[in-house]
């Protein structure tokens, strides 16, 4: 998620961009959750991000919709994009109690596993397998 933030900071500063602006606020929702909910248990950071921050994840939508409007060439197009690239990995931590929203090494295995494939029962995938997915990649 910070590398996503990251993008539309830098837009929102140099440009003024309304909808980097916008979804600096969305993104902005959703560290506040984190913020209440450290330091709980994996089962209730689970439960509230499945409440609170799963419906706030239709900035996937809202990131579509911006993008219609823009020229391909834009740069606020260009951090769209980057962000429906990576939203698999990036809203993957709502599933998960134990794993930070800003966490890379989170992110890359969120990656390289399918979804349907980890359940929140199950743990996330270790050093020594991730090591051996990005050997494939």
């Amino acid at each position: 998620m910070a590398h996503i933030r990251r993008k539309f900071y830098d837009l929102m500063e140099a440009h003024q961009s309304p909808i980097a602006t916008e979804a600096i606020e969305r993104i902005g929702r959703l560290y506040a959750i984190e913020k209440e909910i450290r330091g709980r248990a994996p089962d209730q950071r689970r439960s509230a991000r499945q409440a609170r921050a799963r419906p706030l994840l239709d900035m996937h939508l809202w990131l579509q919709r911006s993008l219609a409007l823009l020229s391909r060439k834009s740069e606020t197009a260009t951090a769209i994009h980057y962000a429906l690239k990576l939203w698999p990995a990036m809203v993957c931590y709502v599933d998960y109690g134990r794993i930070e929203i800003d966490n890379s090494a989170a992110e890359r295995r969120c990656a390289a596993w399918p979804l349907a494939a980890v359940t929140v029962s199950s743990p996330l995938p270790t050093a020594e397998g991730n090591a051996s997915l990005s050997s494939t990649r």
